[in-house]
């Protein structure tokens, strides 16, 4: 079961570097600049030849090499071009998440940004990535971030476009426009993206259930259903800039998701003991949410800076869902079906604090969200099931502040960072009220006893709130032996992280191992209940949940001695990963390891790129609910010139089925679940994208941060 935060958990950003011997700091552009040996400056194209990797206390610096960057045409492409350890970029569906599949923050110029925003810069234009592997207290204590400090202009503008579509299946596309011109202090940009998928996915399902009178086993056999969504994410956004003393930063943004055919849709029979039934459950959505950001940044003087940001935001959302099932032996029908409507209105303000001394930094910060939810669960004429909640409308109130202070210093080869937060959450649904106030420390160390080895050890505690959709009062039908339900009760998660990283560099070799092991005290995870010969799934706070996350990488560039260019640009990279997970509930536990491998190749020769990837299944263990995650392989050749590239995508050439799986372990009611579908398997696909742009450079001031708000609250019931 995944975890879901009720309100986006939005840290802030703000770029540090500290002076070492190799690498000296500069403020440049309101964001810092990176000189290497005081001679050779970033903000110009160069080659980097010796180890493109230097670490600092709170983050990784990786500057991408002029091959890395005339051979990707956007900030996704050009990720998935440098192979950053333990970052998984599919690019395919343009998605970045860490190796053990978690979220990825992303940030241009310390500005939290979305993956749309990472499609429309250019290359040529990045300076620097900055990895943040164990990110502190300004960011949330997110698994990962990554910051693209690029370089901005003063005048002219940049158009650029993205298409890709399936050439054996046409049911798949992703389309991606921007645009954005420069006049002094001032720019405007606007963007577009649309995503688009038609496919069939057929389901497969094999449960017990053990009621009162008598224990069932279904066998579940599914027929070809139609999944079918459109994604469309528009924004438009005004900046004027005053060199570094000041910014001012406008953007609209807009979200609009429709769903007919949910991937949840299915057409299939149903045999047990008792006979065959025919079941049809298909589910439809739509969601759109406009939101309006204002920020506003001011250098202040003696090294000080304060960033401002207010965040408005409304989520519309409606789902309808009609579950039928039909006895081919006495046409004796049952049809669960719900209607939910949701309106959502959040606003979040934040502001931080920054001062360099002479050689510590101080950062301050204080946060605040306020949101109010209504959200109606009614029941349409013919639902036969759970007849008594004709229509249930729900109210939630929910709040979340968070301060918090934090440190950083650097003495000779070791650093550190130590922070201190307090967290206050409040959330209330008619009668009920719950306030919770959570301390959140935070502590990093970090050594370079040598020029190629470096350590990294972090420590911090930090806390989540049950989903809106977990906290809903009301019960939703499933099929005929079960039913969804929310649970009010559910209290606000602390849990504990610690991380270690040992990294060793070389120019032919590299080698990182990172060790993370975290406990969720009392998580809010599944539990399956029997109330009146009825299964019922719901959540509640369990005992624990333990996770070992052990991943290593190693990275190859076998021929870089090569005087030739394919010499330079070979890469390999392999990544070793073990996951344990122990998940505590109030009346079960489950145990699991997962040992898996994924790697990958990369070749680029002049204007030609050549790339295979392959994945071996990573396990995830949430509650009583384990998901095995695809395993995939993926081959790419392409062409690329400075103004436009086309590229060959091959998704998973050698299995005939491309499948997703998972288990339910609970006692009361074990099932085991199986999607597949042919349409993504063996699939060739076209990815064009076109790059145009004029003006100068500009060292342009950029927001420092952001905030989001995507959580609508809906309890669905389908499976």
């Amino acid at each position: 079961m995944k975890k879901t935060k009720v309100i986006s958990v939005t840290a802030i950003v703000i770029s540090l570097l500290i002076a070492t011997p190799s690498v000296a700091h500069t403020n440049n552009a309101g964001s810092d600049s990176t000189a290497i040996n005081d001679s050779t400056h970033l903000l110009q194209e160069v080659t980097v030849e010796a180890a493109s990797v230097h670490h600092k206390t709170d983050r990784l610096l990786y500057m991408p090499t002029a091959i890395q960057r005339r051979m990707a045409d956007n900030g996704v492409s050009l990720l998935h071009a440098m192979q950053l350890p333990r970052i998984d970029v599919n690019p395919v569906e343009n998605s970045i998440k860490t190796s053990g599949g978690e979220s990825v923050q992303l940030r241009i110029n310390g500005v939290e940004a979305t993956t749309q925003e990472l499609l429309a810069i250019q290359p040529k234009d990045v300076v620097r990535i900055e990895y943040h592997t164990m990110p502190g207290l300004r960011y949330g204590n997110v698994a990962a971030v990554l910051d693209y400090i690029v370089k901005r202009r003063d005048a002219g503008g940049e158009v650029m476009a993205n298409m890709t579509n399936g050439l054996t299946m046409a049911g798949i596309g992703d389309y991606f426009v921007s645009g954005k011109t420069y006049c002094g202090k001032s720019s405007w940009s606007a963007l577009g993206n649309w995503e688009r998928r038609d496919l069939k996915w057929t389901r497969e399902n094999y449960e017990t259930f053990h009621l009162n009178d008598r224990t069932i086993e279904t066998r579940e056999i599914g027929k070809p259903t139609n999944v079918r969504y459109d994604y469309a994410f528009l924004q438009l956004g005004y900046s004027y800039a005053n060199g570094d003393k000041s910014l001012l930063n406008i953007t609209l943004r807009d979200r609009i998701d429709r769903e007919p055919a949910g991937f949840e849709n299915r057409d299939s029979r149903v045999y047990t003991e008792e006979g065959v039934n025919e079941i049809s459950d298909h589910l439809s959505s739509r969601q759109n949410s406009p939101s309006l950001d204002i920020y506003y940044h001011v250098a202040l003087p003696h090294n000080q800076h304060l960033y401002l940001d207010l965040l408005g935001t409304y989520i519309g959302s409606r789902s309808e869902r009609r579950f039928m099932s039909i006895s081919e032996e006495d046409a004796a029908t049952t049809v669960i079906a719900s209607d939910t409507k949701g309106r959502k209105y959040s606003a979040i303000g934040e502001a931080i604090y920054e001062k360099m001394f002479k050689k510590i930094k101080l950062t301050a910060g204080l946060k605040h969200t306020q949101a109010y939810t209504n959200n109606r669960y009614s029941v349409p004429e013919g639902n036969n099931s759970l007849p008594d909640t004709d229509e249930t409308r729900l109210s939630f109130r929910s709040a979340e502040t968070y301060a918090f202070a934090e440190l950083q210093q650097q003495i000779r080869q070791v650093g550190y960072t130590v922070g201190m937060g307090v967290m206050r959450t409040y959330n209330r649904q008619g009668g009920e009220k719950q306030e919770k106030y959570i301390m959140r420390p935070s502590v990093t160390l970090t050594w370079q006893p040598a020029t190629q080895l470096f350590l990294r050890l972090n420590s911090y505690v930090s806390a989540y709130s049950p989903s809106l959709a977990s906290l809903s009062a009301v019960t939703q039908g499933i099929d005929t032996y079960q039913a969804r339900r929310g649970n009010p009760a559910l209290k606000t998660v602390t849990y504990c992280s610690n991380s270690l990283t040992v990294s060793w560099q070389s120019k032919p070799v590299s080698i990182d191992v990172y060790t993370r092991y975290s406990y969720d005290h009392h998580p809010t995870m599944g539990e399956t209940l029997l109330e009146d010969n009825t299964i019922i799934r719901t959540e509640d706070n369990q005992r624990g949940f333990h996770r070992l996350c052990v991943d290593g990488n190693l990275r190859m560039r076998p021929f870089c001695n090569s005087t030739s260019e394919l010499g330079k640009s070979v890469s390999i990279t392999l990544t070793p990963f073990f996951n344990r997970y122990i998940s505590q509930g109030n009346q079960y536990t489950h145990t699991h390891s997962n040992i898996g491998l994924r790697g990958g190749v990369m070749a680029m020769w002049h204007h030609w790129l050549m790339s295979a990837d392959i994945k071996t299944s990573r396990h995830e263990l949430w509650g009583e609910n384990l998901k095995y995650e695809e395993a995939t392989h993926t081959a790419v050749i392409g062409y690329r010139t400075q103004r436009w590239s086309a590229n060959l995508i091959m998704i998973n050439p050698f299995v005939k089925h491309y499948s997703q799986k998972q288990e339910d372990l609970s006692s009361f009611a074990p099932n085991r679940r199986l999607a597949y579908s042919d349409d993504v398997s063996r699939t060739l696909m076209l990815n064009v994208s076109i790059n145009l742009n004029f003006g100068k450079q500009h060292k342009q001031t950029d927001k420092r941060i952001n905030n989001d708000d995507t959580d609508a609250g809906i309890l669905r019931g389908t499976k």
